[in-house]
């Protein structure tokens, strides 16, 4: 991943990241599930926060 994207300052080492498989085949690398938590968490309250009448409608 550090290939694809080499002047980001996100973690791309493959060790931190779960692999998936999408319902086509594909293979892509996420966070793993606890720091999805967390990040939906912040999102969220971010959003209510400053959004307060915004609906967040998709999370993937």
């Amino acid at each position: 991943m550090q290939s694809w994207y080499p002047g980001s300052a996100l973690g791309m080492d493959l060790a931190d990241r779960s692999r998936k498989t999408t319902k086509f085949g594909s293979v892509k690398y996420v966070y793993p599930r606890e720091r999805m938590t967390e990040l939906r968490t912040a999102l969220e309250a971010g959003v209510a926060y400053h959004l307060p009448a915004a609906r967040l409608l998709y999370w993937t």
